[in-house]
């Protein structure tokens, strides 16, 4: 298992291309503008970070995704065809081509989540 501490006090771009058996990230502290997640994985869990300005992208296969976004994130979701989804559409309503929060466009802090291009077995986003 590898364990990974990053400086919350600057901004990070993260690229992760790997082939992960199981994974769990926690962001929740940090500043992150961008996460692209690529490669092939059976269980990934994500903690989205708590404030700013993050784009998420994931492409490659992953049999089981697990997003968590804070409570006081607005989120703007792009689900992938065909995967068994779990996503909270109270929270995240159906808009347009897209699962969006109520107020996403005039939101500070927010988190905009493309899963349109990734082959995801089962997605939870909570």
């Amino acid at each position: 298992a590898w364990e990974l501490r990053l400086n919350p006090g600057v901004g990070w771009m993260l690229h992760l291309n790997a082939d992960l058996g199981e994974g769990e990230i926690d962001l929740t502290d940090l500043r992150v503008q961008e996460l692209q997640l690529a490669g092939r994985s059976g269980e990934v869990k994500i903690k989205l970070p708590r404030r700013g300005q993050c784009v998420v992208t994931v492409a490659g296969q992953i049999d089981d995704l697990t997003l968590r976004v804070p409570e006081d994130m607005a989120a703007r979701i792009h689900p992938p065809a065909g995967a068994i989804s779990r996503i909270d559409t109270v929270r995240f309503p159906q808009r347009e081509d897209a699962l969006e929060s109520i107020g996403f466009d005039a939101a500070v802090d927010w988190i905009e989540i493309r899963l349109d291009g990734a082959a995801i077995g089962n997605l939870r986003v909570l």
